[in-house]
């Protein structure tokens, strides 16, 4: 392991723990055997069930849908799923453009709110 690749993907599949990495093997195994199931559809889910809008990020924040997303991971036990989401070698999705109150303008994307999740508010 490099160090200089861990910070520009610290949630990089080398860069996780073996138990960690065990998980996202066991989603990895449920997607090639299950037709249906789509390791990024089911992060979608999750993710869109608190960012249901661009309306309504604009009226809460994001610290609320953050909060409540994070609630929701923790309970549920879809920390394999975040992680997956926030690695950066993984495919990305982009949901919004949101603007902050000082004008600027920030891509909410499945990537994005994974690693934010993960780094801000669960670790």
């Amino acid at each position: 392991m490099d160090f200089a690749g861990y910070l520009h993907n610290m949630y990089g599949y080398e860069y996780l723990s073996e138990e960690q990495k065990k998980d996202i093997d066991k989603l990895k195994q449920m997607e090639d055997s299950d037709s249906n199931y789509n390791i990024n559809n089911e992060i979608d889910k999750i993710i869109l069930a608190e960012f249901k809008s661009l309306d309504e990020l604009h009226k809460s924040g994001l610290k609320i849908p953050f909060n409540k997303l994070k609630t929701n991971v923790l309970e549920n036990k879809y920390m394999p799923l975040i992680l997956y989401g926030a690695n950066k070698t993984n495919k990305n999705r982009d949901y919004y453009i949101y603007t902050t109150v000082n004008k600027t303008k920030i891509i909410l994307s499945r990537q994005s709110i994974c690693y934010i999740l993960l780094k801000e508010y669960i670790n």
